[in-house]
Order: structure tokens, then C-alpha cells, then sequence
């Protein structure tokens, strides 16, 4: 036990200060929850397992060597309905009987394209055939 007791010490000790910087807040999201009221933000401000984690894991978006390519990609003209024809509010989750597939936490797994892929899939499956498929992110990993 008492070789044990150094060990821990130390590890709580890494712990709670990586654990306090990763979170936001209570003030944080307070202002945040201010913010939105003020701006007329259509969604609530809380909680969520992103709240728990330092922004260094939040972005991993990586810019290409060399992003020219980008520009050159072909450009495609869509028309654009006018605003007054749209509907006020839009969501699937009321739209679909039984609502779609949740929204999963990838952790700091940093394979978002899969879990991008995997959630547009399952939701496609539920609105083309009306059923719940859970797939596997690791099996396009692996």
C-alpha cells in the first residue's frame, strides 16, 4: 500500500488540473446560454461530452500541403430557394417516425471521416427504408 500511495498522489496530481482545463465552466456556459438568448440562437447551450474536452481535441481539421487544388475544383450553381418559401424551423428528429440514429461521441478516437459516414449512412437507411441500423465505425477503420 505504501508504494502504491506515491503513485496515486502523482497521478491524481496529473489528473485534476488536465480534467479542470479540459471543461467549461459553469460561468462559461452561462454566457454562452446569455449570448444566444440575445442573438436569437435557435438551439440550447449546455452540457455535452464536447464541454468535457480541451480544444486541441475539438479541432483536428488538418489543411493539405499544398490546398490549391481546392480552387480548382468545378463549381456547381445550385438555385436557391427564396427565404419566405422556406419553412420557419426544420428538424428530422420530428420529421421521422421513431427519430433518427443518435448522435455518437467519437472520444479523441481522431477518425471523424468514419464517424461522419457512418452517421450520414444509418440516417440515409432510416429515411430511404424507414429502419434503425446500428454500423460500425472500427469496421471501416479496420
Amino acid at each position: 500500500m505504501k508504494r502504491l500511495l506515491p503513485s496515486l498522489l502523482a497521478a491524481i496530481a496529473f489528473l485534476v488540473p488536465t480534467l479542470a482545463a479540459a471543461q467549461m465552466t459553469d460561468a462559461e456556459i452561462e454566457a454562452l446560454r446569455e449570448q444566444g438568448e440575445k442573438e436569437g440562437w435557435t438551439f440550447s447551450v449546455g452540457r455535452t461530452p464536447a464541454t468535457e474536452r480541451p480544444p486541441e481535441q475539438l479541432a483536428g481539421f488538418v489543411v493539405p500541403d499544398d490546398p490549391t487544388w481546392i480552387g480548382e475544383a468545378p463549381k456547381t450553381r445550385l438555385s436557391v430557394p427564396a427565404k419566405d418559401t422556406l419553412p420557419s424551423s426544420f428538424d428530422w428528429r420530428t420529421e421521422v417516425a421513431g427519430g433518427l440514429p443518435p448522435v455518437r461521441n467519437q472520444g479523441a478516437c481522431g477518425s471523424c471521416w468514419a464517424f461522419a459516414t457512418v452517421g450520414t449512412l444509418e440516417c440515409a437507411i432510416k429515411l430511404k427504408d424507414g429502419i434503425n441500423v446500428d454500423l460500425s465505425e472500427q469496421w471501416l477503420l479496420g
